[in-house]
């Protein structure tokens, strides 16, 4: 089974169970086979909609909501099953979309040089216009939105129900002549830090008041992602010369890089919720995981077409998604295969693979168009008895 077609496999493996149901054919060594298959496919659903390279990607922390951004200049809100729920707009390329930790606003931003907030029901609320490109925006829990722009800056604004508070907006760090790529704020209340990813491979912690904590010098090409592991004493940063790297804080308050993986040009790593996994995007399409928070037990769930750009957990850490330059959302499971104690037969097999499917086969456009036949083969398993 190809990694890049899981979806395929497990219709492919529902056309091959029906024509066994049809012709009577019980061979246990088949059945098998066909079982392996099924509980080794991981792509759940897959988001299309988009019409150009999809830059970012965010899961509500609170609901099962996803919102994607793309260089098509469009937001897109989206439910788990892949319901597209509304469209929302740019000038330009969408570089940066994120939900707040409440789950109630959506932050946007982009190649029209505009910040925009957004209720999580995609309702526009308000926008800032700033002179450069807007690469990279979030929340922080205490209500307020961090921006990166093109002009090598990181910004923060205070927002509340109706709108971003425009003046006065803080600029937190001038980064010279090196663009800053992300910016995330450290996981308490008081948001105490700030890290950060920039262009000349440095990832740089400070106070939100701009006081330098400490600069971690080690990539050797730009670093595109930092952010904080559990405790605030971990951070985790991806760069384009191939590697992820881990850092610690020791007992006398400086920094160390104590783990150093080889990926392949990750744009983009983050710990799930939970922290016990780490997930990094790559330039051919695999998703790269780790099973351990301290960088071990590597292994692929799966991969796109072409280059990933962004990826979010869901808020129990059991689901991913993903987004590509192949212009598609997809949805990887991250639980391990339940065992089944019942009987290997068709229909208990047929009736796994259309439960699978259900959502891809529903709410995916080019699927419910395409597979009209394994549609029909589904809604007639739902009268077999096991």
């Amino acid at each position: 089974m190809q990694t890049g077609n899981q979806l395929d496999a497990m219709i492919a493996s529902v056309q091959v169970l029906k024509q066994f149901q049809d012709l009577g054919i019980d061979n246990a060594d088949a059945l098998n086979r066909l079982k392996l298959v099924i509980d080794k496919v991981q792509e759940h659903n897959r988001l299309e909609g988009h019409t150009d390279s999809v830059s970012s990607v965010s899961v509500s922390p609170t609901e099962n909501l996803i919102v994607s951004g793309s260089h098509d200049k469009t937001v897109k809100l989206w439910k788990l099953d892949g319901t597209l729920v509304k469209t929302m707009r740019h000038d330009a390329a969408v570089y940066s979309v994120n939900f707040s930790p409440d789950g109630q606003y959506i932050v946007s931003g982009g190649g029209d040089k505009k910040v925009k907030l957004w209720t999580k029901d995609g309702t526009f609320l308000d926008s800032v216009t700033e002179e450069k490109n807007i690469y990279f925006v979030n929340f922080s829990p205490d209500n307020k939105i961090i921006s990166t722009g093109e002009d090598s800056t990181v910004r923060l604004w205070e927002y509340n129900s109706s709108k971003i508070i425009q003046k006065p907006y803080k600029t937190i760090l001038g980064n010279g002549k090196y663009r800053v790529w992300s910016a995330e704020f450290s996981h308490n209340n008081s948001c105490k830090n700030i890290v950060t990813a920039g262009d000349d491979g440095n990832i740089r912690i400070f106070t939100k008041d701009s006081t330098s904590v400490v600069t971690l010098r080690g990539h050797i090409a730009a670093a595109t992602y930092a952010s904080f592991g559990l405790n605030n004493k971990t951070v985790i940063s991806s760069s384009y010369d191939s590697t992820i790297r881990m850092w610690q804080e020791n007992d006398n308050k400086t920094w160390s890089n104590v783990k150093t993986e080889k990926a392949n040009n990750p744009y983009q790593v983050k710990f799930s919720p939970d922290y016990k996994t780490i997930a990094a995007t790559s330039i051919d399409g695999n998703i790269q995981l780790w099973k351990s928070n301290q960088l071990s037990q590597q292994y692929l769930i799966g991969r796109h077409r072409d280059k990933i750009t962004a990826l979010s957990f869901s808020n129990d850490s059991k689901w991913i998604v993903t987004a590509s330059r192949d212009q598609i959302l997809r949805i990887w499971s991250l639980d391990s295969p339940s065992e089944n104690t019942s009987q290997t037969n068709t229909t208990n097999l047929l009736k796994k693979g259309c439960s699978w499917l259900s959502d891809y086969l529903n709410n995916n456009d080019k699927a419910h168009q395409k597979y009209v036949d394994i549609r029909h083969i589904c809604e007639n398993t739902k009268k077999y008895k096991i």
